[in-house]
């Protein structure tokens, strides 16, 4: 095997072309993760594991090898794209296999194993997200569209007007979904534009969110800063109700294991205590059976007026 090829992933037409024999691709060493391409065996990531850094690292990894057998009209799209992107998906297409794989007019679309062909405008153009061409991200939220409802828009939308480096703002969200005529789910993109909300920081606030208002509760604010009334800083929760001084948190696992988080927290709940603002603390079996947190909230709203 020539030097370049050891470790990588690579077409099996660049190897014949640097004299490697049929044998040797056939090798128990290879992978064919798809047809006329190789890849190292030891490279591949782990299957099966649900650690979300190594689902990426394999999503990146199939991505890769499928994109060294690429044309260049072929870029990643819908949910693959989205994946790429880091923006958030429903469990079923986080962990669905196959890549979605977009060609632009008039081209017809790959017709491979695994790979779920789309057909897409040519004036959508693409980005570089690891090293591979993917679909814009405003384009990749319209094209979730014909995949997802609309609370899944939402929290997709959620995703790219995130607090922390976020990839669009409502505005263009708002004008895409209004622009995006004839595409497939329109009418759920248009009614989940008007919906998403900036600086989020994780799924889990957007669904709760959602959650609260589908109960008829008034909605709270994302991203409000609270000072005491001695204008120091407080913190920011995730979500708010200023003129009940009443704050809702989110605390997923690393709440409870991480130290320095669970540190954070006890010294952060202290500092709203002292404000007279009240925190609702809300885990994920909250949002599963959700009438005795939705009960606390109202509880709380009425007893604060």
């Amino acid at each position: 095997m020539p030097p370049e090829f050891e470790g990588t992933t690579f077409t099996t037409r660049s190897a014949r072309n640097r004299g490697v024999p049929e044998k040797r691709l056939r090798a128990k060493d290879l992978r064919a993760p798809y047809r006329g391409v190789r890849t190292a065996a030891s490279s591949l990531p782990v299957p099966g594991d649900p650690d979300s850094e190594t689902q990426l690292a394999d999503l990146v990894h199939q991505a890769v090898a499928y994109a060294t057998r690429a044309g260049d009209d072929e870029v990643f799209s819908h949910a693959t794209a989205a994946r790429l992107w880091g923006i958030s998906l429903p469990w079923w297409l986080e962990v669905r296999p196959g890549l979605d794989v977009a060609v632009y007019e008039p081209a017809h679309p790959p017709q491979v194993e695994g790979i779920f062909g789309h057909r897409i405008a040519r004036d959508v153009g693409f980005e570089l997200v690891h090293g591979v061409r993917v679909t814009p991200p405003v384009e990749t939220w319209i094209q979730l569209a014909s995949l997802l409802g609309v609370h899944d828009l939402v929290v997709a939308g959620d995703a790219l007007v995130r607090r922390k480096r976020p990839l669009s703002t409502t505005a263009e969200l708002t004008e895409a979904a209004v622009n995006a005529r004839r595409r497939p789910g329109v009418r759920r993109l248009r009614a989940a534009a008007l919906v998403v909300r900036p600086g989020t920081d994780s799924p889990m606030e957007s669904r709760l969110r959602m959650l609260i208002v589908q109960a008829g509760l008034p909605e709270p604010l994302v991203g409000h800063t609270v000072f005491d009334d001695g204008g120091n800083w407080v913190g920011t929760p995730d979500l708010a109700y200023p003129e009940h001084r009443v704050a809702l948190e989110y605390e997923g696992d690393i709440h409870r294991i991480d130290q320095l988080t669970f540190r954070s927290d006890i010294e952060r709940r202290e500092r709203f205590y002292d404000a007279r603002w009240r925190i609702i603390r809300v885990v994920k079996d909250h949002l599963d059976r959700p009438a005795p947190l939705l009960a606390r909230i109202r509880s709380a709203l009425s007893s604060s007026r």
